[in-house]
């Protein structure tokens, strides 16, 4: 299995969770670190959620009581900023829209 947690794909990270032998953890602070090094220079994220690393403990909670869990619990998932998420901000990039908190999930 390779090293770096950041360049798996989302099979290899379930594949690795249910082994044991990373956690979701694990996966979501090295992509936390990688986001931090390289998002300086690419300005590819404009908002990090501060509850990154509590649903990762949550779905590492999951994984351990539920091992039917969805193959995708705990993969980490970047969301174009036009996507609604309940709670957060959806500036579409648009400093008209810099404090838009949507109100609802996305049907997407």
């Amino acid at each position: 299995m390779n090293n770096d947690l950041t360049s798996l794909t989302a099979k290899e990270i379930a594949k690795g969770y249910r082994a044991k032998e990373f956690s979701a953890v694990d996966v979501t602070q090295a992509h936390l670190k990688k986001i931090e090094e390289e998002n300086p220079k690419l300005n590819a994220y404009l908002e990090v959620f501060d509850d990154a690393e509590e649903s990762a403990r949550s779905a590492d909670a999951t994984l351990a009581s539920n091992p039917n869990a969805h193959a995708l619990t705990g993969v980490p998932i970047a969301v174009k900023d036009n996507i609604l998420i309940k709670g957060k901000i959806a500036s579409a990039a648009s400093k008209m829209l810099a404090n838009h908190v949507a109100p609802y999930d996305a049907t997407a």
